[in-house]
């Protein structure tokens, strides 16, 4: 309930009616506990009930919400057009939960809340809104990552060489927008990586500290598909020089 009190608008606690103190967010009438999210295709008064005619499945008592055993797992919320004040602290309680995904709404401040570093299971967290300050070092553990996307924020400091150590699952780092400085860490250990899309924020490559991407290893990350380093101040470093991965399917590149 702390991220419906942290609603913005009153159109967003509309959009989170089912989302009620009395009734449970997961279900009462499965038998494993699992609940099949109720997404917009779903009216509110389906919520909870059984999904599809067999009944064999049920929806999950509050939209955007996904349990197993009983316990959240998942919010499910990108591009539904919800606002939020901050992100409160509070959601660290969801201990279980695996996906949180708010991109393509808006948190109108705040920070990023180092108590998130306690999602032991987190495998996918997409923010989107102007939250400020740095990047929290303690969310390198979230050893099971598998994405992580920040788009459109007020983010500052640099990026935590320690988030490349130790999400060794990562296979899309994704920060587009910020006011993020400092350099490119090199992401060696994620040996999965498909996206590294850092752009709109001053990071920078120079002679001194050039990307990681014009280093000869960057070959052996063989999963890659598209590096984006948009709008980022790369450009001595690209110079004279030239991408020979041939992992490198698109390459998004422009100067601020």
């Amino acid at each position: 309930m702390a991220l419906k009190a942290a609603a913005a608008y009153l159109s967003t606690t509309q959009r989170l009616s089912t989302w009620k103190v009395t009734i449970p967010p997961c279900t009462n009438s499965s038998t494993n506990g699992d609940c099949a999210l109720c997404d917009w295709s779903v009216p509110d008064s389906q919520c909870g009930g059984a999904k599809g005619p067999e009944g064999l499945q049920v929806y999950c008592n509050w939209r955007f919400v996904e349990c197993r055993s009983k316990r959240v797992i998942a919010l499910h919320m990108g591009e539904e057009g919800l606002s939020f004040s901050t992100l409160p602290a509070a959601l660290a309680n969801i201990t279980m939960l695996e996906t949180l995904d708010l991109s393509r709404n808006q948190v109108m401040g705040g920070t990023l809340p180092v108590e998130y570093s306690a999602y032991a299971n987190l495998t996918a967290f997409r923010i989107s809104g102007n939250v400020a300050g740095a990047l929290p070092i303690t969310y390198s553990a979230w050893i099971k990552l598998k994405v992580f996307e920040v788009t459109g924020t007020n983010l500052s400091g640099n990026i935590p060489t320690a988030y490349f150590a130790s999400w060794t699952q990562l296979e899309n780092f994704t920060i587009d927008g910020a006011n993020i400085s400092g350099h490119l860490p090199a992401p060696w250990s994620c040996l999965q990586l498909r996206m590294y899309m850092v752009q709109n924020t001053p990071v920078v490559s120079d002679s001194a500290n050039l990307a990681w991407f014009l280093n000869p290893q960057a070959g052996s990350l063989t999963q890659m598909t598209i590096l984006a380093v948009g709008r980022c101040h790369v450009g001595d470093a690209m110079s004279n020089r030239a991408l020979t991965h041939s992992w490198c399917v698109q390459l998004l590149f422009s100067e601020p």
